[in-house]
């Protein structure tokens, strides 16, 4: 089975002076092999398609996706920030995630980033999602812009997946 690696380094800037509201953005600290604030689908002793890695866009860490064979079927690795359940919090609503990666996609493999923003009660506020495919895979990293739609609300709490 061929394997599908990417690299993260997530960030949901607005202008250059705004704080980065996202836990760990640039994955640089880790415990127990999985990146600190994220879930991953990692089950020890069977598949752990998400790992660390070196080959970092900035800093020195990012998360390294791959595709592995396991209860006898493809098993991709994901990422996602949403705080336990509850999201993190933010404090406006956002025009864009934007996220660098390194990509090696087959044929009709892809990789879909997301972020969802809720009010205090819950509801969505926005939210956006892009996908990468093989025709943008690239061997340095590339910035991928993905378009945020704001439908009202003001947002308190974001999750990335």
């Amino acid at each position: 089975m061929k394997t599908i690696l990417l690299n993260l380094c997530l960030s949901l800037p607005l202008f250059a002076l705004a704080q980065n509201p996202v836990p760990n953005p640039g994955m640089e600290t880790w415990t127990q092999g999985n990146p600190n604030n994220w879930l991953t689908n990692n089950v020890v002793g069977t598949a752990i398609p998400v790992t660390q890695t070196s080959d970092a866009h900035g800093g020195s860490l990012a998360a390294k996706l791959e595709v592995l064979s396991a209860f006898g079927n493809p098993f991709p690795g994901l990422l996602t920030c949403n705080a336990g359940g509850a999201g993190f919090p933010v404090s406006q609503s956002y025009g864009s995630l934007r996220y660098y990666y390194k990509a090696n996609l087959l044929a009709s493999d892809f990789f879909s980033g997301t972020a969802i923003f809720y009010d205090a009660a819950s509801g969505t506020t926005g939210g956006g999602s892009g996908t990468i495919t093989a025709a943008n895979n690239s061997n340095v990293y590339v910035q991928a812009v993905v378009p945020i739609t704001n439908i009202g609300g003001t947002p308190v709490t974001a999750a990335l997946s």
